[in-house]
Parts: C-alpha cells; sequence; structure tokens
C-alpha cells in the first residue's frame, strides 16, 4: 500500500482539515482611545511672574557717632573707635545697631599698671609708682592729665579724688561707691544719675544705669588669651571716669582675693571663691 507524497500532492488529513489561508480575519488591537485623544493643555500655561520682583531692602548705613566732652577738657576720641555689641553668651540682651557698645583694651592683666586703648589708640593711663604699691592714678594717655586717684590704706579707709570733680576733694571710697547690705553690688550717684555695679556668675562686673534692667556696660575678665576689656555703652563718654575708676577700683579687690579670677575661672570650686569674696571684698 502506498501513501501519497506529500511534496508532489496536497494532502489534507480527515481529522484536522485545512482551511484556506487568510479565511479568518482577527481584528487588530486598536488604542483605547482614539489617537490624539489625550487632554491637550495650552503651552505655557504656567502662572508667569513678573521678572526682578525681589524685596529691596536699604542698604545698611554707619550710624553717626556725636564727640562729647569729658568733664575735665575736650575730648577727642578716634573717630575709628570700634564698636561691639556682646555675642554668644546667654545672659547679653540683644541690641541692635542703634546701640553700639565702645570695647576699652588693657594692655596688662593688672589694676594697678596698664594702658587703655580703644582701636589700639591710647585712651587711658594706669599707674601706681609709689613704693607701697597703694597710690594709683588715673590719667588721660594723650595729655597725661589727670583724672582721679585711689588711695588704698591699710589703718584708715580707701580714699578717691577726681580732678574735675567733687571740687577735687579727697573722698572716702565707701561713701563715694556705696556698697549694699549684702555686698554683692555697689552703687554711685552723681548728676542725677545712679550707676550701679555687681558681678554675674560668669565673673563679669555689670553696670547698670538708673532703673535700666540692661547693663550700659560690662567688665569681661581676662582669658589666656587676651587681656581685660571693658565694654561701654557709646553716648556716655561723659561718666567713663567715674565708670573706669569703679571698676578698677572693685576689680584690682577682687584680684586681691580670687587668684582664678584673672583667668575666668568657671569651675565647680567657684562658689567657694564667690564666697569668700563676699566676705573680703571692701
Amino acid at each position: 500500500m502506498s501513501f501519497p507524497n506529500p511534496e508532489h500532492h496536497q494532502y489534507y488529513s480527515p481529522q484536522y482539515p485545512q482551511f484556506p489561508q487568510e479565511q479568518i480575519q482577527f481584528p487588530q488591537h486598536s488604542p483605547p482611545f482614539p489617537e490624539h485623544s489625550a487632554p491637550q493643555f495650552p503651552q505655557d500655561s504656567a502662572p508667569q511672574f513678573p521678572q526682578h520682583i525681589v524685596p529691596q531692602f536699604p542698604q545698611p548705613t554707619a550710624p553717626h557717632y556725636e564727640q562729647h566732652a569729658m568733664p575735665h577738657q575736650q575730648a577727642q576720641y578716634p573717630d575709628n573707635a570700634s564698636h561691639y555689641a556682646p555675642q554668644n553668651t546667654s545672659w547679653y540682651p540683644v541690641y541692635n545697631g542703634a546701640n553700639p557698645f565702645v570695647k576699652l583694651s588693657f594692655s596688662n592683666r593688672t589694676m594697678v599698671n596698664t594702658s587703655i586703648t580703644v582701636n589700639g589708640t591710647p585712651l587711658y593711663k594706669i599707674s601706681t609708682v609709689d613704693t607701697v604699691g597703694a597710690i594709683t592714678n588715673i590719667k588721660d594717655a594723650r595729655t597725661c592729665a589727670l583724672i582721679s586717684t585711689i588711695n588704698r590704706r591699710t589703718l584708715h579707709p580707701d580714699s578717691v579724688a577726681f580732678a574735675q570733680r567733687y571740687g577735687g576733694r579727697v573722698l572716702k571710697v565707701k561713701e563715694w561707691l556705696v556698697k549694699s547690705v549684702e555686698g554683692t553690688k555697689w552703687s554711685i550717684q552723681t548728676g542725677g544719675t545712679t550707676l550701679t555695679f555687681l558681678w554675674d556668675i560668669s565673673n563679669r562686673l555689670l553696670v547698670y544705669q538708673d532703673s535700666n534692667t540692661e547693663p550700659v556696660a560690662w567688665f569681661d575678665p581676662a582669658t589666656p588669651s587676651q587681656s581685660f576689656s571693658f565694654h561701654i555703652k557709646n553716648g556716655m563718654e561723659n561718666i567713663w571716669d567715674l565708670a573706669m575708676t569703679a571698676v578698677i577700683y572693685i576689680v584690682h579687690k577682687r584680684l586681691l582675693t580670687d587668684k582664678f579670677f584673672v583667668v575666668n575661672d568657671a569651675s565647680g570650686s567657684h562658689q567657694a571663691q564667690w564666697a569668700l569674696f563676699q566676705l573680703m571684698a571692701n
């Protein structure tokens, strides 16, 4: 029995019928949406803002400072005096550019023989030349005019005298610089104003005027990298001699009783040193 040769005859299987090609047409897949049916937004529909609408702030201008005359002469203060505002200290109040401070720097870490400068310009000269080391003169470094004299005595009360104040009379320090009952602050009354000096826990001597709740000046103790400095609010030059004399007297007493004060010690022993100072300070 022979079978047809599939190479020469069309072969039809009874089990699998052959259908002519292209007899069944399947629909072509069409996109779910008509072409270009996606919503079209107009070009450049994003809101347009005017160019260069940047708020313009006025340029800062340096404040103008008037010259003030000290009681003993017509003082000429350096025009380039450096002004500082307190920084990086929690107790410092926040001052703006309208309330600058002048920084007075001590050349030596002592209250008896040193120069005080403003931006490198000598302003005061402190000298103690007697053999006992009890009499300290504060002079104007530019004119050598005497401003005040402090006399520390052993058997008698300490005294102070100003060349151009109080008629040049010699005053007892305890009557001029009145110490509070608790012994933690001192006050001076002059010309209808009161200056109050007190120490804070950071070894800074703060100066307040009248009933102000913010200091108008403060004294920074020395650190391993710099000497003493005194910062005072600009515009108060007429009381610089009073404030500086009081600061020199109070700080010198502190230095005699607290040797750690010179490096601004803030260790745990500070409370004991502070208690000793309160007992011994004059």
